[in-house]
């Protein structure tokens, strides 16, 4: 579990540094994740990332491009980073439900 965490932390950085990014972009996908949280349920926790990927590269001065490219490399981490959580609650639910019911 504390690897999930530690990959879902790490994977949507390398997308940003790995396309050009710089930390304005990943200060922008933080700020984008938290305020998706709140203001539009569940699509702006998944949308939030991208545009704050994307606002964070404008602010930091780089042309439309660059920083939509950046933010869709933070956007891929992120989904990698989700697609490893389910696959790690699937792991958890399997073990739950063999101990449950034994070797079904």
């Amino acid at each position: 579990m504390v690897l999930v965490q530690i990959v879902d932390y790490f994977i949507p950085i390398w997308g940003a540094r790995r396309l050009g990014g710089s930390s304005w972009a990943v200060r922008g996908s933080i700020a984008g994740t938290i305020a998706g949280l709140f203001v539009f349920p569940p699509w702006g926790l998944l949308l939030g990332p991208l545009v704050g990927a994307i606002a964070g590269e404008l602010l930091g001065g780089n042309g439309l491009k660059h920083s939509v490219r950046t933010g869709l490399g933070v956007f891929a981490g992120f989904i990698i980073g989700t697609v490893c959580k389910f696959m790690l609650c699937g792991w958890f639910i399997y073990i739950y439900m063999q101990t449950i019911f034994g070797n079904v």
